[in-house]
């Protein structure tokens, strides 16, 4: 819930601590909603009880969707949701907040549940090109992304390929500029690869219908966050992603919480493997600390405060 920034030079104490941090469950009753999934959009959107002190503006459904993170208020920002319809339904595919100034991102939003967890095989259908939800000034395109050629600068997707695999529509969506951020090849095609793999492999293999795990993802782009390459309109120094699982318990008959977040800094030398991901693991709360963004902002305050200070990385398999 904290939004305090701080400067690079604390993201090694906050991985240290987080790993010796405890239980990361949190259990939610009578505040949530009845069936844990009302309001606007594919039915991801939390009712907001009284309780709330930093929910999203209720003006608009997509905002309060519990992937979403608190808006920054900022003119040069502009919040945009990406949509399919899937048997009759309005699915969001994912959310973005495009820092119009610096046309890049802020962050990508989005979930793995019983709809977009699906793997159709549809692959890598799309190519690079602008968002038509965005005039093309206020976004990327070809020419941001290095000097082209074989300058080891990729055009890195945020919500992954992979990560929309559920429909072509959907995947060609992750295509769009307002999704892309400058990597280098060596981070974005390995360790971060690695990583969304892991991700993937907990959004899909886990979900038994019930479960959602709702991401937030992003690079650092605020001042003394960023690289320098030529080429590159803004290159963000740190990678990060906030995950949020909600698993329903039957023998108490409501949801249960769970958070992890990781980030990263971004290399163009390659990480050494094996990745051990545990080392990069941290608290939402900490992470919050980092980049000065308000994750899960849309839960009850109760859940919200309980579930962020705390991690359980034996609750996280594959995480090395």
């Amino acid at each position: 819930m904290r939004k305090v920034f701080t400067r690079a030079g604390r993201l090694a104490a906050a991985w240290a601590c987080a790993a010796a941090m405890a239980m990361a469950v949190a259990a939610c009753g009578g505040d949530e909603p009845e069936n844990g999934h009302e309001g606007g959009g594919d039915g991801q959107t939390e009712t907001t009880p009284a309780g709330n002190m930093n929910a999203n503006p209720a003006s608009n459904p997509y905002m309060r969707r519990l992937e979403v993170p608190r808006l920054s208020n900022d003119e040069a920002s502009e919040f945009i949701p990406h949509t399919t319809q899937e048997n009759g339904r309005t699915v969001v595919s994912f959310s973005v907040e495009q820092a119009t100034d610096v046309r890049h991102p802020r962050w990508v939003a989005f979930t793995f549940d019983a709809t977009t967890a699906k793997d159709a095989g549809v692959g890598r259908t799309g190519k690079f090109k602008a968002d038509p939800a965005l005039g093309s000034s206020l976004q990327s395109n070809n020419d941001d992304f290095g000097t082209g050629g074989n300058d080891g600068i990729d055009r890195g997707h945020l919500c992954a390929s992979e990560d929309r695999q559920y429909s072509r529509e959907a995947n060609e969506q992750t295509f769009y500029f307002t999704n892309m951020s400058p990597q280098y090849s060596a981070f974005n095609q390995q360790i971060w690869a690695a990583l969304e793999g892991v991700v993937q492999d907990w959004g899909r293999t886990y979900n038994n219908g019930t479960d959602t795990l709702f991401v937030a993802k992003g690079g650092t782009i605020s001042r003394g966050m960023t690289l320098s390459e030529p080429g590159t309109n803004v290159m963000p120094r740190y990678y990060y992603m906030a995950l949020l699982s909600k698993k329903w318990n039957a023998a108490n008959q409501q949801f249960q919480y769970r958070a992890i977040a990781f980030c990263l800094e971004q290399r163009k030398a390659a990480y050494q493997r094996p990745y051990r991901f545990s080392e990069f693991a941290m608290t939402i709360d900490q992470l919050e600390e980092e980049t000065g963004i308000d994750f899960f902002c849309n839960l009850p305050d109760r859940v919200e405060d309980s579930v962020e200070q705390l991690l359980n990385l034996s609750a996280w398999p594959g995480l090395q």
